[in-house]
């Protein structure tokens, strides 16, 4: 591979940033809706709980209007990335939150973290040490809240802790996987700029070079 163009890493996080912060404020307000609207699953299947999971749903959202007002600030800018992470795992934290107050390991609301592994790592530019922070974080949480207020059973867990691993393993190959296409575009369209700014270099001097030519023989035969 040849050598990096000059201000490549430099770039390639401004550029990493902005994509980051475009995307969250937008994954944000679809996000906290779809997040709402689940809410009418929970009165059909857990129809002893509607009233709890309302209120979980509803504090997850009001974290996210906040996230999303506190993006638009310089300080926000700044810390898009940890910004956006905490936001997402407040997400997921939710719903392990959930499947806790419910009954454990043996309800399927585990998908909706895997939902938002999948989701999350591939949408937000975060590469494969973030998303497997995530992933581990997310992975734990849900683990460790059912463990404690159900009791640990691992044939229960067995399913979600491999379909979430799984996840989170394929997710973090991906989010490598786009980082890699992502710094190899940003290299190429870096070189060709240098090369076109070479390029006009050249065309200048030899624009130069016959206007100078040009001026040493018109002189001496006008003379």
């Amino acid at each position: 591979m040849s050598a990096l163009p000059a201000g490549f890493e430099e770039n390639f996080r401004a550029e990493t940033r902005e994509l980051l912060l475009r995307r969250l404020r937008l994954g944000l307000k679809v996000g906290v809706v779809l997040y709402l609207m689940f809410w009418g699953l929970d009165v059909l299947v857990a129809r002893d709980h509607w009233l709890s999971f309302l209120v979980v749903r509803a504090a997850v959202a009001t974290c996210t209007a906040l996230a999303l007002w506190v993006s638009h600030s310089a300080w926000g800018v700044r810390k898009v990335l940890p910004i956006s992470v905490g936001i997402m795992f407040i997400g997921t934290l939710g719903m392990s939150v959930m499947t806790a107050l419910w009954s454990g390991f043996a309800n399927q609301y585990y998908v909706g973290n895997m939902l938002a592994i999948f989701l999350v790592g591939l949408y937000f530019p975060w590469g494969a040490a973030t998303t497997a922070i995530y992933g581990g974080l997310t992975i734990a949480t849900y683990l460790g809240l059912n463990t404690v207020v159900h009791g640990f059973d691992p044939i229960g867990a067995a399913a979600p802790f491999f379909f979430l691993g799984g996840t989170a393993i394929l997710t973090v190959w991906a989010a490598a996987a786009q980082q890699r296409n992502r710094r190899d575009s940003l290299r190429m369209r870096m070189q060709l700029e240098v090369a076109n700014t070479e390029l006009k270099s050249l065309d200048e001097a030899k624009t130069g070079f016959f206007a100078n030519v040009s001026h040493e023989l018109r002189t001496p035969l006008m003379l």
